[in-house]
């Protein structure tokens, strides 16, 4: 894992997961282009991170910040994630120990809730996310789609260090 860069996004954009791809062009306008959205997510982000693996290949793209706007009470920290397929086939365990150990308790300390909307059929990133102690707070209607806002606070963390 390191600090990403906008050029990141074009590395992983191609092989971006169709439901995260899906995300991504309902939660932004302005652009077609995968990758160019992810760049932008990367941009507005206090910061971001690519996931790669021992070659260098990214498979992952990450962020958090403060939630300052939406539909979610401000002050709250958000976090997103979007994956290509290969990142939870071989690298599930590895990457949700590492979020458990470091990614996690370090958000934890940071904010003292977050979370993030994810499409409803993204049940690869909604299991993770409930492995990792964040609970489902409700289901939301965004974008004629059904969504779920996932949070982790005090009362949710399973995971502390």
């Amino acid at each position: 894992m390191s600090t990403a860069h906008p050029d990141d996004a074009f590395a992983l954009g191609p092989a971006i997961r169709a439901v995260d791809k899906k995300e991504l062009h309902l939660g932004w306008e302005g652009d077609d282009d995968t990758s160019t959205l992810l760049s932008v997510c990367i941009e507005v982000s206090e910061v971001s991170y690519s996931i790669s693996d021992e070659a260098g290949t990214i498979h992952g793209l990450w962020g958090h910040g403060h939630w300052v706007q939406g539909p979610v009470q401000a002050g709250l920290g958000y976090v997103w994630m979007l994956t290509d397929y290969e990142l939870f086939d071989k690298y599930a365990v590895a990457m949700t120990g590492y979020a458990r150990r470091v990614v996690f308790p370090y958000l934890d300390r940071t904010y003292g809730s977050y979370g993030n909307f994810v499409l409803s059929e993204n049940l690869v990133h909604s299991r993770w996310l409930l492995r990792g102690g964040f609970k489902r707070a409700a289901p939301v209607n965004m974008f004629g789609e059904s969504w779920g806002l996932y949070l982790r606070s005090k009362q949710s963390r399973k995971y502390d260090v």
